[in-house]
């Protein structure tokens, strides 16, 4: 490609590349356009989401650095390795000049996630009946409703643990809830005490499942679920024990009612989450179950696993 000498003006500036003496210049792939040297680098080398710095280039002139597939922010490798805190809930790392604030027991939440959290065991009551509700409106109304209550992280763990689950198998991002079937008097759920994030863990009485005394019995004695996380989080959690295939489609549903911009990107990156996992029981089988739910349909699959205890 040729030029007038007029013409032959920097992509970025607009100013002659020859300006000064200095004949530098750099031709980008995506526009064919010349480019000052200078110029190029600010229009086309990745700027670090975290420290708003230009990536380093190695020895040889490569540029390595790390990208969250669905947020799309590269980042500095060496970010995950100093501390730079990171988002117990989207997973976003903490960018230069942007608030985080920090949960008592040291997770952390952007400004975004914190706009929907969810602290406390009375907190969730309004959101837990909106799932029993959104149950009922999809043909599958429960007759039981088990107590669910908000946890802080150790019992959590200490509680997945009683009940011989772990983490092996599924994603990180998974054990963010849990079903109880053995039947416990009291459990330390999170109660709000004072300003806007003091929650304390206070030892709570465990109404049993029904509550009312009929025939209908409830292998689930509660349901635990970590505090701390927007609701669309949360609520993809009261489904914790049933299917991946019921929390995407309820993130789906949330989808449409959502008015805030960010928060329905945040509802596309849970539900992408479950889609991307790439674990074979979490992943794999969620796979399996849309696949079926998009074929026939949620009766059908339900049905499937009643009479063979498989889908399909």
């Amino acid at each position: 490609r040729r030029w007038h000498p007029a013409c032959f003006v920097c992509g970025f500036c607009e100013e002659a590349i020859n300006q000064g003496g200095n004949t530098q210049f750099a031709i980008g792939a995506q526009d064919g356009w010349p480019y000052h040297m200078d110029c190029f680098r600010h229009r086309f080398h990745p700027v670090c989401h975290i420290c708003q710095q230009f990536i380093p280039e190695r020895p040889d002139g490569r540029v390595e650095y790390k990208e969250q597939a669905f947020w799309r922010e590269p980042y500095c490798t060496h970010h995950l390795q100093d501390g730079t805190p990171q988002c117990c809930s989207c997973s976003r790392f903490q960018g230069k000049g942007v608030e985080f604030v920090q949960l008592s027991e040291g997770r952390f939440l952007c400004l975004t996630c914190l706009g929907s959290v969810v602290l406390d065991t009375k907190d969730v009551q309004p959101l837990y009946e909106e799932v029993m509700a959104f149950y009922r409106s999809m043909g599958m109304a429960h007759p039981v409703k088990a107590p669910l209550m908000m946890v802080d992280g150790t019992t959590l763990n200490e509680y997945s643990n009683r009940e011989g689950k772990d983490s092996e198998g599924g994603p990180v991002f998974h054990i963010r809830g849990l079903t109880l079937a053995t039947v416990y008097r009291t459990i330390p759920s999170i109660m709000r005490t004072s300003g806007d994030l003091g929650v304390s863990s206070v030892s709570t009485p465990v109404k049993a499942a029904g509550g009312g005394g009929g025939s209908v019995k409830c292998s689930v004695s509660a349901i635990l679920v970590l505090y701390g996380l927007p609701r669309l989080l949360t609520a993809g959690q009261v489904e914790e024990g049933l299917c991946q295939l019921m929390a995407y489609v309820w993130l789906d549903q949330q989808h449409g009612q959502q008015k805030d911009p960010e928060q329905q990107r945040l509802g596309s990156f849970f539900a992408y989450q479950i889609r991307e996992d790439t674990s074979a029981v979490y992943g794999d089988g969620f796979r399996t179950a849309y696949d079926a739910f998009q074929q026939r349909g949620l009766t059908a699959i339900i049905n499937d696993v009643l009479r063979t205890g498989r889908i399909g």
